[in-house]
């Protein structure tokens, strides 16, 4: 997410910086202070006692007032963006999903179609599947606009879940930030206190070929960062696996193909062990290429065992692979 920017839906003046106003005014004070301790040891520096106090108070005043300005700019646009879980197709906000869907992630093979996107808002979407996932569809809404969403899959059977997709617009830059953590934080909500618990999830990011604008390398080089920095905002930890993973093909389709990505795993029940033992590695593995990935069709269809076989022979590349310890940062 970019950087906070203030503006006028806080009831503040556009391009204001509450949190620069606090850090200026406390320097103010210690500068003063400071200042006033040199070379004048008796006070001779033509101030008086009296006017030192009132100097110190005037700038604790400002530093209340600046402090106070950011609390309300805050809770006014906490209060204009809201979270909810769409659940139909037939939701309101589907038609601005999908375009928001589409300026980030591009029907190239590697990403899902906007019709396989809506395919995981139909009732039906566990139908004839090898596994049951309860499919969540987040989006964040800001001045009655949509300005993020995030897509996950939680596999009660495996204790685990997926974020497949995460993106917030640059169009509102005074919410993206807020946008963004609410966001992951009622997805912890979704996961920690459901039915069945869930002890990991995970995020496989996009990462970048000979293809790939430099640009756009330096852009997915620090989302896992940034996603790190969400996640422990809600006393979430998030690490990366760092071993050299390839996001599998996402369906059987010609244009369909693999790509390098970085796989994140957040513990959501107690600890990750450092550095990462191999069978836990390869449990992960299975479960994102088998399940995750391998979920797309129904076990009828034709294209599953085509795409399963797939699926299988990554693994078992990773199993030839994989050393006995995976280190995780």
């Amino acid at each position: 997410p970019a950087s906070h920017e203030c503006s006028t839906a806080g009831g503040l003046p556009s391009g204001c910086n509450p949190a620069a106003e606090v850090w200026e005014a406390s320097n103010a004070v210690a500068s003063g202070l400071q200042a006033r301790s040199y070379g004048f040891p008796n006070a001779t520096d033509g101030f008086s006692q009296e006017e030192d106090r009132i100097m110190v108070i005037e700038s604790l005043i400002a530093i209340v007032g600046a402090v106070l300005a950011a609390y309300i700019w805050e809770t006014k646009l906490r209060d204009r963006v809201s979270i909810r879980r769409i659940a139909s197709r037939d939701d309101e906000y589907i038609e601005s999903l999908i375009e928001l869907y589409q300026e980030f992630f591009e029907d190239d093979g590697t990403n899902y179609s906007p019709a396989e996107v809506l395919e995981i808002l139909d009732d039906s979407a566990n139908e004839g599947r090898h596994v049951r996932s309860d499919n969540i569809v987040l989006v964040a809404v800001y001045r009655q606009i949509l300005v993020g969403f995030l897509f996950c899959h939680f596999y009660p059977e495996r204790r685990k879940a997926i974020i497949s997709y995460y993106g917030v617009s640059s169009a509102a830059p005074e919410a993206r930030r807020l946008a963004a953590s609410r966001l992951l934080a009622r997805l912890k909500k979704i996961l920690v206190t459901g039915d069945h618990p869930c002890d990991y999830l995970f995020f496989d990011l996009q990462g970048a070929d000979i293809s790939t604008s430099q640009a756009e390398v330096r852009r997915r080089r620090a989302r896992p960062i940034l996603f790190k920095q969400s996640a422990r905002r809600f006393g979430l930890e998030a690490h990366l696996l760092d071993f050299p993973y390839v996001s599998p093909r996402i369906s059987v389709s010609d244009e369909s193909r693999e790509y390098p990505a970085t796989l994140m795993c957040v513990t959501l029940q107690g600890l990750l062990p450092r550095p990462l033992p191999r069978d836990l590695v390869l449990e992960f593995l299975s479960f994102i290429h088998l399940d995750c990935y391998g979920d797309l069709y129904p076990v009828h269809d034709p294209r599953f065992s085509k795409h399963r076989e797939h699926l299988e022979l990554r693994v078992k590349h990773y199993q030839d692979t994989l050393s006995e310890s995976i280190p995780v940062i």
